[in-house]
């Protein structure tokens, strides 16, 4: 199984991926108008796990996980830097 973590931006996002039964990880930046992110998910077996912060200008991103048969985790960055972890702000 892969799992995709995303720091998604409007125009762009970095990736990095962890294919849990060879080992195999890396990261990529892939820009949104080129197509990057589009080629990048399709490509990616399903079902994948990606996780992301909870942002807005990525409904697009969602149905696409979604219509590909991804799971998508969205975690909360507000609730997230009330725990105990240091948190960047």
């Amino acid at each position: 199984m892969m799992i995709i973590g995303c720091d998604f931006h409007p125009s762009w996002q970095q990736v990095c991926w962890l294919d849990t039964e060879t080992g195999e990880s890396g990261e990529q930046k892939l820009v949104q108008a080129s197509g990057d992110a589009e080629r990048f998910y399709r490509q990616v077996a399903a079902p994948a796990l990606i996780g992301m912060e909870a942002t807005g200008n990525c409904h697009w991103l969602v149905d696409l996980l979604a219509e590909i048969g991804h799971e998508l985790w969205v975690g909360d960055a507000a609730s997230s830097c009330q725990s105990n972890r240091p948190c960047q702000t």
